[in-house]
């Protein structure tokens, strides 16, 4: 499966497991976008939201509270402003080519609707780590996760590219699949033909 031209990229790493906080990077890639001095788009604007729901769940989620430190950096990782419209969206003015977002999120709710992160292992819901970009929901999105070097296994549904690398189809495929990293046992089996994989946490 190769990577679309126009995409979404997120770069996920852990850099204080003690801490307990993962952290996003994220980027526009499009090379049909990038026009009109590397301007990404025609766009007064960017709306970037941390999703206030969950797959299956019929409740207001305030994932936004455990974002901590964000900002968005141009290619020479300089800081550009933006404005904090509420609680969980947030607005980017003139988004260029080579330009990310950052941020750091604090996983502490071990549940199937939460995002954990400890030495021992690591498991996420996508809503509770990645924001949506406003009118780019439907654009595939990449997935890079940099696992802690002793933790050594990923568990998704997400499709693979190769290891710690997967592509959703789009925003609601990305953030539908769970994703499970450590040191667990894996069962293989096939039903009517389908592979699946079993991970064993608790």
């Amino acid at each position: 499966m190769k990577i679309p031209s126009n995409y979404i990229e997120i770069k996920l790493s852990f850099p204080d497991l003690n801490g307990q906080f993962a952290q996003v990077e994220m980027r526009i890639i499009g090379k049909q976008l990038h026009h009109k001095k590397n301007q990404i788009a025609d766009q007064a604007s960017f709306e970037i939201a941390m999703p206030r729901w969950t797959p299956g769940w019929y409740s207001i989620e305030e994932n936004a509270r455990y974002v901590l430190d964000f900002k968005i950096l141009d290619e020479k990782n300089k800081a550009k402003d933006f404005q904090r419209q509420s609680h969980s969206i947030w607005l980017i003015d003139n988004w260029l080519k080579g330009d990310k977002i950052v941020y750091r999120v604090y996983g502490a709710k071990w549940s199937d609707d939460g995002c954990y992160v400890s030495e021992e292992h690591i498991s996420f819901l996508g809503t509770t780590l990645f924001m949506e970009i406003k009118g780019y929901e439907s654009w595939p999105h990449l997935l890079i996760i940099d696992r802690p070097r002793h933790l050594k296994k990923i568990n998704t549904g997400l499709r693979a590219l190769s290891p710690g690398k997967y592509l959703a189809e789009d925003f609601d495929e990305l953030v539908d699949c769970p994703v499970e990293i450590g040191n667990h046992e894996v069962d293989k089996f096939k039903a009517r033909n389908i592979p699946f994989e079993m991970a064993w946490v608790g």
